[in-house]
C-alpha cells in the first residue's frame, strides 16, 4: 500500500551492514595499536567517519520511527474518514452516544410490542429516537469533517517523514561509501 525507502527487512539489513562496516573499520584500527592513532591522520579520518556513520544510523532509526508513527496515525484517520470504528476513538462521546441510541431504540421497540403504534408513550419515544438519530448523524458528519481535515495534514506529515527517512538512508550510504574509499586508500 505505502512504499517506504526501506521496508522492515531492508531496514534491518541496512543496519546490520552499517554496523558491520563500523565493526570492520574499528577492528582494523585496533590492530594497528593504540600509539599509532596520534601518528596516523588516515586513522583519525576513519575514526571520524565511524562516529559520523553511527550518528547517521541513529538519524535513520529515528526517521524510521517517525515514518511508522505517521503511517499508524494515517491508517487510523483513513479508517475514521471512511466511518469505521476509529471515528468513535477520535471523536469524543460518539461511542457513548451510539450506545445510548441503541438502548433507546430497544426501549422503543419494547413499547411498540406492548402498546402498539398509537400508544402515546410509544409516539413520544419514537420522536425522541428520531431526534437522537438526527443529533448522532450530525455528530458523525462533523467528526468526519474534522477527521478529513486532519487526514490531509497527516498525509503531508507522513510524506515528509518518508522523505526524511530516504534522505537519512542516503546519508548513511554516502558515509559508508566514504569509509570504504578511505579504508581502501583511494
Amino acid at each position: 500500500m505505502r512504499s517506504h525507502a526501506l521496508g522492515g527487512r531492508g531496514f534491518v539489513i541496512a543496519l546490520v551492514v552499517g554496523m558491520g562496516v563500523v565493526l570492520m573499520v574499528s577492528l582494523g584500527m585496533a590492530q594497528s595499536g593504540p600509539g599509532d592513532k596520534a601518528k596516523d591522520p588516515k586513522r583519525e579520518r576513519v575514526a571520524a567517519k565511524v562516529e559520523e556513520l553511527a550518528a547517521r544510523i541513529g538519524d535513520m532509526v529515528e526517521a524510521k520511527r517517525q515514518v511508522e508513527r505517521a503511517d499508524s496515525a494515517l491508517t487510523l484517520y483513513e479508517d475514521a474518514a471512511a466511518g469505521g470504528k476509529a471515528l468513535q476513538l477520535i471523536v469524543p462521546n460518539l461511542a457513548n452516544d451510539k450506545h445510548q441510541l441503541e438502548m433507546i431504540e430497544v426501549e422503543r421497540d419494547i413499547m411498540l410490542d406492548g402498546g402498539g403504534r398509537q400508544n402515546p408513550r410509544y409516539l413520544a419515544m419514537a420522536k425522541r429516537v428520531d431526534q437522537m438519530k438526527s443529533t448522532y448523524a450530525k455528530q458523525v458528519e462533523v467528526g468526519k469533517a474534522k477527521v478529513a481535515e486532519r487526514l490531509n495534514e497527516l498525509r503531508l506529515e507522513a510524506a515528509a517523514a518518508r522523505g526524511r527517512l530516504e534522505a537519512a538512508s542516503k546519508r548513511v550510504e554516502s558515509v559508508k561509501r566514504e569509509m570504504v574509499e578511505l579504508a581502501s586508500g583511494a
